[in-house]
């Protein structure tokens, strides 16, 4: 099963290549900014930021149909909710884990 579907993205891309493209070049320009900062909140205990980074690449990884990375963030939005600093480190590590695979996928699929 490939790790991500980019047919909503094609979808309003409407044939051009280029936007496709510029869409994919935003998303692994940016999310791991978002990884980052999830891991830096996490390790000084600000779960609300967490919760907040996280909700906010929720678009993101489901333009991508990255269905890996949507399974991880919920799970980060739901340790946030029972306050689980440990769950949420694990999840927040796979995250970054996934995503810099999904990217080197990503770069490697469109040559970037």
């Amino acid at each position: 099963m490939p790790i991500y579907n980019i047919s909503a993205i094609e979808d309003v891309a409407d044939g051009s290549t280029e936007f496709v493209q510029k869409m994919i070049i935003s998303f692994i320009s940016n999310t791991p900014d978002e990884s980052l900062e999830m891991l830096r909140a996490i390790q000084s205990k600000d779960l609300e930021s967490v919760k907040k980074t996280a909700h906010k690449i929720k678009p993101s990884l489901e333009m991508m149909g990255a269905t890996d990375l949507i399974e991880i963030n919920h799970g980060i939005e739901a340790a946030v909710e029972r306050k689980d600093e440990t769950e949420i480190l694990r999840l927040v590590t796979s995250f970054k884990v996934n995503l810099e695979l999904l990217s080197k996928q990503l770069k490697d699929d469109y040559s970037l």
